[in-house]
């Protein structure tokens, strides 16, 4: 007889054999080849697969304990392709200059890589007669003026649509939107309003205004004239009324949200003029005030020939404030986030900060004349002496 030592040694081999041979075993024995619940070749569903198929071992997890649930093994993570790097014609670097975004108001400029410097001056574009300019803030086109007539100038100095009908001795044209453009005609005292569209430039608005246009701002509700008689026309484009208000000796304007600001070089006054009745304020400025501008913080800016100087007046103050220029001022333009200043004596255009701080300045072929400034943060001028139109990159 078998010792119960023995017995109790081979019992288990003898069952792990049967085990084998019966293929019985419970949904947790592990996966099969074919796959749990698929039909073999015994015919029964749910058995052992193809018959004489051996099951698979279940994994052993990393804790050594037979039985739990795999480990699983963790997800690669791809490796980036990197980006290729422009490159223009020539297998360098690409260096195409592309104008900045604008900045969005009340959070300065966010410089561009590779953009053209501030300050950089264009080449001359040469308009015979050329004496106004303006660009509106949403477009990239200016109009220019000379003794007959306007004409649309493009960023690379090609001329193209002009507008002359029933001009006599233009003398100012001002613009808001793109597509429009105002004309103040010397000639016979009238305002014309200019559109833009698919059959050409057509006459669109036609209003008498007072005799000796010398100043012109609109936007898109209003259109303001100043007289050297001491007038000022208010044309309110909704009804086509044409209002006049009394005011000595303008000489420049520009448009607030609730008033116009309006400067009188022979008493070297500014003038705040309510838009709704006419209602007017004044405030001391430097001498001989050619012209006038309002910042986006509501603070107004007049350029003082005889005094060589800027006056600064913060909104809410009584009092302005004086900036010493290099030179006589002619002309005055405002972006976001800087004042422009066209000096004469010599001839320059200078920068500065709303603080009033200086920030550079560039010399000019000529005095400057009308300056504006376009969608891109360009500054465009005219020098009535040369008969040239220039832009500077101003952002």
């Amino acid at each position: 007889m078998l010792s119960r030592t023995l017995i109790r040694r081979l019992l288990p081999l003898a069952l792990t054999g049967l085990v084998a041979v019966g293929g019985c075993a419970s949904e947790d024995d592990g996966l099969f080849v074919n796959g749990p619940g698929n039909t073999g070749n015994t015919g029964e569903t749910g058995g052992s697969g193809v018959e004489g198929q051996i099951p698979q071992a279940t994994p052993t997890p990393s804790n050594g304990n037979p039985g739990s649930t795999p480990t699983p093994a963790p997800t690669p993570t791809p490796t980036p392709i990197p980006t290729p790097t422009p490159t223009d014609i020539t297998g360098g670097t690409d260096t195409e200059t592309t104008p900045a975004p604008l900045p969005t108001i009340g959070t300065g400029e966010t410089p561009t890589p590779g953009a053209t410097p501030i300050g950089t001056l264009s080449n001359p574009f040469a308009i015979a007669g050329a004496q106004g300019l303006a660009v509106a803030p949403n477009s990239a086109s200016p109009w220019v003026l000379n003794q007959s007539k306007a004409l649309v100038l493009n960023d690379q100095g090609s001329t193209g649509e002009s507008y002359a009908t029933g001009l006599s001795q233009p003398a100012l044209i001002a613009t808001a939107e793109a597509g429009e453009l105002w004309i103040a005609n010397a000639g016979d005292n009238t305002l014309h309003l200019v559109t833009q569209g698919l059959q050409g430039l057509t006459r669109t608005g036609h209003y008498a205004i007072d005799p000796a246009p010398v100043a012109l701002a609109v936007d898109e509700t209003e259109a303001w004239t100043a007289h050297a008689g001491g007038t000022l026309n208010r044309l309110t484009r909704a009804s086509g009324t044409v209002t006049s208000f009394a005011v000595t000796s303008p000489t420049a304007i520009a448009l607030g949200t609730n008033a116009v600001w309006v400067v009188s070089a022979s008493n070297n006054q500014l003038y705040r003029v309510s838009r709704a009745d006419g209602a007017k304020t004044s405030f001391a400025v430097g001498n001989q005030p050619v012209a006038v501008g309002v910042d986006r913080t509501g603070t107004v800016w007049t350029a003082n020939a005889a005094s060589n100087s800027l006056s600064r007046l913060a909104g809410g103050s009584g009092a302005a404030t004086t900036i010493a220029l290099a030179g006589s001022p002619t002309a005055l333009a405002i972006d976001t986030d800087r004042v422009w200043v066209g000096l004469s004596s010599p001839s320059r255009l200078a920068w500065y900060g709303l603080d009033g701080s200086f920030q550079g300045s560039i010399p000019l072929p000529a005095a400057p004349g009308p300056m504006a400034i376009d969608a891109y943060g360009k500054v465009w001028l005219v020098t009535p002496s040369s008969q040239n139109v220039y832009h500077v990159w101003g952002r």
